[in-house]
């Protein structure tokens, strides 16, 4: 079973930036999502406060191994002509791959033609905004709500014509959408650039997330269809504790992952 590459800011969010960065040179993991830091998601006023302008962030992030590949903010997709305030957010996108937009909709929800065009209209226009700021960023687009149903991801995928890469969150697309990793990777795999994992457990008392390995999440399934697929983006664990506090130290997840990982050789 391969490591995870990469892990999202919500694991451990009263981190700040560079203790993040060691953080993740500390684990010899190479990327970072940032999404949260210092328990905050305002990123772009937390950065002008912290460091005033972009570049002095790059000149910390030069003294580091780890990387922010992604910048994960809070954009919805669905039901959006553009999104609003991305030019306060452009300067600070350089050193990202990618700037993560959320699906947005609900699980379930069919888009109509009209709502697909508004997204394309959203997309073209947020990729003309990256271009004439010179930044190599793409979007790209999490699997979370109404693309938690593949089929619906792959209509918009068709329509839009290389808009925009896929985040393909392999717990939602199982969780809520009830399809094994092979059948959405049949659906989603050439376009999926990065993979968040999760495992989680669902019973009498509820729906949990879990360790890594301790619930009902297939790993195996999943990194054999990767594996199949010639899959080689990164593998991004995504601990929630940003929304779900009462879950342990993203330290005993990572622990338990390379438990995991050590239990399938």
């Amino acid at each position: 079973m391969p490591p995870f590459t990469c892990f999202s800011t919500i694991g451990c969010p009263e981190k700040s930036l560079p203790e993040v960065l060691s953080f993740a040179d500390r684990h010899g993991i190479p990327f970072v999502e940032i999404r949260t830091l210092q328990m905050r998601e305002d990123l772009t006023v937390l950065f002008e406060k912290e460091y005033g302008d972009p570049e002095r962030m790059e000149a910390l992030l030069a003294r580091h191994r780890a990387h922010p590949l992604i910048w994960g903010s809070s954009y919805k997709l669905a039901g959006s002509d553009s999104l609003s305030g991305l030019e306060s957010l452009i300067p600070w996108l350089k050193p990202c791959a990618w700037l993560r937009v959320m699906d947005g909709g609900k699980f379930g929800q069919t888009l109509t033609d009209k709502e697909r065009k508004q997204c394309l209209r959203c997309l073209r226009r947020t990729n003309e905004q990256l271009a004439a700021a010179g930044l190599p960023t793409r979007v790209i687009i999490e699997t979370h709500d109404v693309f938690a149903r593949p089929d619906e991801c792959r209509r918009m995928i068709d329509a839009a014509d290389g808009e925009f890469d896929l985040l393909w969150d392999s717990h939602h697309t199982w969780h809520m959408g009830g399809l094994s990793s092979e059948a959405c990777w049949k659906l989603l795999g050439p376009w999926t650039r990065h993979i968040h994992v999760k495992d989680s457990h669902s019973g009498p008392a509820g729906f949990h997330y879990t360790l890594p390995g301790r619930g009902d999440f297939d790993f195996h399934a999943l990194f054999n269809t990767l594996k199949a697929g010639a899959y080689s983006g990164e593998v991004s664990l995504e601990w929630e504790k940003r929304w779900h506090p009462e879950l342990p130290p993203i330290e005993t997840a990572f622990a338990a992952y390379d438990a995991m990982s050590a239990d399938a050789q």
